[in-house]
């Protein structure tokens, strides 16, 4: 039994054990290991009656509707103690307390501004750079980038205030356009995560102008419209480099693409990593933390198979 629905773990061994007194909030509860044997509305419910005071129910609005119908209902109907909404309810207002009590939290404020030290930024930059994994790719590394390169990325909306807000999208061809040093012309498209015709058609007639294509995907898996506009891009023929900006998984999704890499984050230093790695002789060290079904098992890379670089490549002919 996950212990996010066991009441052992969340107030037997959490409240009353360990003496938590904050807020316990769930993780999506439409994760197959929480639905395996249930709805992601009766995950709910049982998260909720063990002792989570925030649960989360899914992406889709008929699981958070039949959340809400379920929790209520087990609440008028007596299976569930009114006292457990109420302290629920308690906790949720004394940390929307403490947060007002405490101003501004956002992202530009000063509370964020404090961690923003040389010392911590070179920490991000060394753990970005050993994450980046190179999971496909053909020929001598790093990729040829010369002449035009359209990078097309995909925008996501930020959803809390310690992520990197909207004004950092089309990032990635920043990043790329420095680390190429003016070597290449870098043209930036930025497409919302679910693109429209319109924003399509803007990324493949980049695509048909560019000689070189770097595409940046965000959870392509999730939002199909991305994962076919991926799709056709790569059906241009030019030569395209894929970078899953956020999960790993989005190749599964456009199995075609010959060169993928994974940052396994979008913020700046991951940005930054992959745009040096892809003009290093080095090949990306990463490897993969899970597994892409039906692709690459947990621990895959091909930074250790003798892939030669683009120097020995050159020598060598």
């Amino acid at each position: 039994r996950p212990s996010t629905l066991s009441r052992a773990i969340l107030t037997g061994l959490l409240r009353e054990r360990l003496g938590f007194q904050g807020v316990v909030i769930t993780d999506s509860m439409e994760m197959q290991g929480i639905t395996q044997d249930r709805t992601p509305a009766e995950a709910c419910l049982a998260a909720f009656a063990a002792g989570a005071d925030i649960v989360c129910p899914s992406h889709e609005r008929v699981d958070q509707a039949g959340a809400y119908a379920l929790i209520l209902a087990a609440v008028r109907e007596g299976r569930v103690p009114l006292a457990r909404l109420d302290e629920a309810v308690a906790r949720v207002l004394a940390l929307k307390q403490w947060l007002v009590s405490q101003g501004s939290l956002r992202a530009d404020s000063a509370a964020f501004a404090r961690l923003a030290t040389p010392g911590h930024h070179e920490v991000a930059a060394s753990a970005a750079g050993r994450a980046i994994t190179l999971i496909r790719h053909a020929g001598p590394w790093p990729p040829s980038l010369e002449g035009r390169v359209a990078v097309v990325e995909f925008g996501q909306p930020r959803f809390t205030g310690a992520e990197e807000g909207q004004g950092r999208l089309g990032a990635l061809a920043q990043h790329l356009a420095a680390a190429l040093e003016h070597r290449a012309e870098v043209h930036s498209v930025v497409a919302g995560v679910m693109p429209t015709e319109t924003e399509a058609a803007l990324c493949l007639a980049a695509a048909q102008a560019a000689d070189t294509l770097v595409v940046g995907t965000r959870s392509a898996t999730l939002y199909a419209a991305q994962a076919e506009v991926v799709r056709r891009l790569l059906a241009v023929g030019k030569p395209t480099v894929v970078i899953a900006l956020r999960t790993p998984y989005d190749l599964a999704a456009f199995p075609a693409a010959t060169t993928y890499l994974a940052t396994y984050g979008d913020a700046t230093p991951s940005l930054a990593a992959v745009a040096a790695a892809l003009v290093d002789a080095a090949m990306p060290s990463g490897a993969l933390p899970v597994t892409i079904p039906g692709l690459y098992p947990r621990g895959y890379s091909i930074h250790h198979h003798q892939v030669p670089s683009r120097d020995e490549g050159l020598h060598r002919s």
